[in-house]
């Protein structure tokens, strides 16, 4: 089986969604083989593009049948909140975030996101800039 293979068929059809391809992997669980694909996009993933893009995978999966062990698939998305990458901080501007930093945890709308920095406007409408060097961890969140 070759997972780059079945991951450069399966982009096209997965990014025609509006999705891309977050991970792939082929595990073990439970003694059953789970061929899993988790999907994101900036924004969060609905239960229906989620059916969308399993049924496009297993269109694939039937027609090409790259396995030959037995496996049960899982498409998933990342979830609402989820660790997100600096460089990846682009796709999510106008979203709530948490961003740890060394000494500090900051919540607010990311407005600003640079190479070296990012900008977010807090529930009192102040604005801060954080410098990327100080930056441990960004998750996207859900305001309530």
């Amino acid at each position: 089986m070759d997972l780059n293979k079945i991951k450069n068929d399966c982009l096209p059809f997965i990014e025609e969604l509006g999705l891309f391809l977050y991970s792939l992997d082929f595990k073990k669980e439970n003694d059953t083989n789970v061929l899993e694909f988790v999907l994101d996009k900036k924004g969060f993933v609905d239960i229906e593009e989620i059916e969308k893009a399993t049924e496009k995978i297993n269109e694939y999966l039937d027609k090409e049948d790259p396995i030959e062990e037995d496996y049960s698939l899982s498409v998933t998305s990342r979830g609402v909140e989820k660790e997100v990458d600096f460089d990846d901080l682009g796709f999510y501007l106008k979203e709530w975030v948490e961003v740890k930093t060394i000494d500090q945890l900051h919540t607010g709308e990311l407005i600003e996101a640079k190479s070296d920095s990012l900008a977010i406007k807090t529930t009192k409408n102040k604005k801060i800039k954080i410098n990327g060097n100080d930056v441990l961890s960004v998750r996207t969140i859900v305001k309530f």
